[in-house]
């Protein structure tokens, strides 16, 4: 007999939200553009992340898009980035008419911190690492490249909301942070959204401006787009976020319990990330594993059949994609991790006996 276990189950949070929001109130007060929800939101988030400048915005993609222009980089600039990502990240760098320099990854699915000097040539301008899963890398190491180079940093941290090195928010290291707030991340709206965090007040402005048309007070100097987060998804994130603690420390202890039910699996037939040690550091927003000796198929297959939801991020490097093709490399790790790289279900409210029949599924097709 098989029973359903979802790779992710909004409900339990949405019903949080809809039996304790008010939509009567804030539908009364017919301000559905920026105004104070946005407002308040953005002050939530500084004082959160602790950083002096917030931006909300559309999408975790328009994020990026708008980070980029900012930098005013000439045309054919490089920036070194993970090839293992949503294809936002090395969308917004070539929409910006900058070369995506892929590195190869690490076995944490991380860009490979210990490669990324390799890849600096004198067209470089940034790093966009990507903390994938909700795993943070070595935030750290990178800000000392990006020192060293005179480069800018940029984390893509849209899978890592809460994440944090040493108990301080990963953007302390970062010049400008990219947020996804998609229904599905560790802090998700009812539609899309976006945010920005950053430390200069002149990149604060000119992103502030572009993403509302280029207007800047009564006149327009830039041309920008439509960019803003509109005012009930700041609604709803406003409310999120007042019991984001309770949702990171059930993932938290979940974390752990898959970590330590894996520890039983035999590592030459499936792995996790190294991630043991910085368990109070992740802010996962997906449990992500390896399958090996090309048993990743037949094994997805299997689950299915059981009616366990998995699926493939990602099925290939990006630079195997048509878009980026004349970006292509052959970057060995990315090969092989994205062959055997499966996630499973995981998420808030999860139920015990979803987790015993996902685990005990596991243990009996090895």
């Amino acid at each position: 007999m098989s029973y359903k276990v979802p790779l992710i189950d909004l409900s339990h949070i949405n019903d949080i939200v809809i039996k304790n929001l008010d939509f009567n109130s804030f539908f009364q007060k017919n301000s559905f553009i920026m105004g104070e929800e946005v407002d308040k939101f953005e002050r939530t988030m500084r004082n959160y992340l602790n950083e002096p400048y917030f931006l909300s915005v559309s999408s975790g993609t328009d994020a990026l898009h708008l980070i980029l222009n900012s930098l005013d980089a000439k045309s054919g600039s490089e920036v070194i980035t993970t090839p293992l990502t949503f294809i936002a990240t090395s969308e917004a760098i070539v929409k910006n008419g900058l070369t995506p320099v892929f590195c190869d990854i690490d076995d944490n699915f991380l860009l490979n911190v210990e490669l990324v000097e390799s890849c600096i040539t004198d067209k470089t301008v940034a790093i966009l690492n990507v903390d994938l899963f909700g795993i943070p890398n070595n935030l750290k190491k990178l800000r000392k490249i990006s020192d060293k180079y005179n480069l800018v940093l940029i984390n893509d941290s849209a899978q890592s909301f809460g994440a944090k090195i040493d108990g301080e928010s990963t953007t302390k290291y970062a010049d400008f942070s990219a947020f996804s707030f998609f229904p599905t991340k560790n802090i998700g709206a009812f539609g899309d959204g976006g945010g920005i965090s950053l430390k200069n007040y002149e990149k604060f402005r000119k992103i502030d401006s572009l993403r509302v048309h280029g207007k800047n007070f009564s006149d327009y100097n830039l041309i920008g787009g439509n960019y803003r987060l509109d005012s009930f998804q700041a609604f709803i994130l406003n409310y999120k976020i007042s019991f984001f603690e309770e949702v990171w420390s059930f993932k938290q202890s979940l974390a752990d319990k898959y970590l330590k039910f894996f520890q039983s699996i035999d590592k030459n037939i499936i792995s996790t990330p190294n991630i043991s040690e910085k368990i109070d550091d992740l802010s996962l927003s997906l449990f992500t594993i390896r399958v090996k000796n090309g048993k990743r198929d037949n094994f997805k297959q299997y689950l299915q059949n059981l009616g366990i939801e998995t699926r493939v991020y990602y099925e290939k490097p990006l630079y195997n994609y048509q878009i980026f093709e004349k970006f292509q490399k052959n970057l060995e790790n990315s090969e092989k991790i994205c062959s055997e790289i499966l996630s499973i279900p995981f998420f808030y409210g999860i139920t015990d006996f979803q987790i015993d029949y996902l685990f005990n599924s596991i243990k009996k097709f090895f």
